[in-house]
C-alpha cells in the first residue's frame, strides 16, 4: 500500500520535508531540486505544469491517485 501526503510550498510541504518555506522558495528560484526528508520513499510533483496558481486538494487527490494507478 501507499501513504500519500499532500502539501504545497507555502502550506504543509516544508514541515513534511523537514525544511523551512524559505529553503524551498530559494531552491525553486535558483532552479535547484529540493531534497525530501529521508522518511519519504518517493516525492512526486503530479501537476508539474499547472497553469493556475492554486490547485485544490480534491483536484490534486484525483490527479495523484490517477498517476499512482498507471501500470506503464
Amino acid at each position: 500500500g501507499y501513504t500519500v501526503a499532500f502539501g504545497a510550498p507555502e502550506r504543509g510541504l516544508p514541515e513534511m520535508l523537514g525544511l523551512s518555506p524559505d529553503d524551498i522558495r530559494t531552491a525553486v528560484a535558483d532552479g535547484r531540486p529540493v531534497e525530501p526528508d529521508p522518511g519519504f520513499d518517493l516525492w512526486l510533483n503530479t501537476i508539474p505544469a499547472q497553469a493556475s496558481e492554486v490547485v485544490r486538494t480534491e483536484e490534486a487527490l484525483f490527479v495523484t491517485l490517477g498517476s499512482l494507478t498507471l501500470t506503464e
